[in-house]
This record gives C-alpha cells, structure tokens and sequence, in this order.
C-alpha cells in the first residue's frame, strides 16, 4: 500500500464510499462536501492505493486555525469495504498526522456520530479525545430571528 495525494478521479468511488458509511447522504451532496474539503487543502487530502493502484481509501482534510495555533481539520476519512480492517484508515491518518507535524500544525480535530461505535472507539483509542463542545445544526426556515 502507498499513500498519494488524492486524485479527483478517484471522487467517484470515494463518494460511493462516504454514502455507504452515511446513507442519509446522497450521492452528489457527498461528492460535493468532500471536493469542497478538496479544494480548500489539496495538500492534506490523500489517498491509498495498492500495488495495481487499486484506491483502498481516502482522507480529505482541511487547515484551519484554533486559539493554539494552526490546527488540521479531517472532514472525511473514508476506507472501501472490502479494504476495512487491514491498516488503510490509520495508514492514512499516520501520514496526514505527520504532513500536519511538517508543517507546524498545532493540533487535529474531527467530528464523528456518537452513534456509530466504531470508528469512535478506535479515534479514542488512537489518541483523539472528546471535546466540551457542541454541535448545533438546524434548517434555514426554522431560525427566529
């Protein structure tokens, strides 16, 4: 396996991925909210890849700054099925983990569902730690202002 930087070809099978794990998305929101995180930070999006080139998995993340410092944001870590469970996702984030270290990045941070166990277990055992914050989302037409 090598870890290369992403190639926009690769979106499609990537975003088939990414609705797989979150079947409440369809297909072009995903494939526009991960060419979003893209094209904000091209140089933090990577992608696995055997030995025929065959894409195993993806991670698209994206710079933005804390009270710390530089901080490195991953929006989407993505591994194919069939490619689970054999070292694609954490092969993928040791490498954006030390592009971040190249580049004086202070610190990492994602969002992941509370609902789904795992990934949430293996980020916590990795070292990633759940934060005071909370997320607030809501619809355009429900706020009253």
């Amino acid at each position: 396996m090598k870890i290369i930087k992403f190639d926009p070809r690769a979106l499609d099978k990537i975003t088939e991925s990414f609705v797989d794990s979150f079947p409440e998305w369809s297909i072009e929101n995903a494939k526009k909210y991960l060419m979003q995180s893209y094209l904000i930070s091209p140089d933090f999006c990577f992608m696995a890849v055997d030995k025929d080139n065959e894409i195993l998995g993806a991670i698209f993340s994206k710079l933005g700054t804390s009270k710390h410092g530089d901080l490195l944001i991953v929006e989407s870590l993505q591994v194919i099925d069939r490619h689970r469970n054999n070292g694609v996702g954490k092969s993928l984030l040791k490498h954006t983990v030390n592009e971040a270290r190249k580049n004086n990045i202070f610190s990492i941070s994602m969002l992941s569902p509370e609902e789904n166990i795992f990934p949430l277990s293996w980020y916590e055992r990795i070292g990633f730690k759940k934060t005071d914050w909370i997320e607030l989302s809501t619809t355009i037409d429900t706020i009253k202002i």
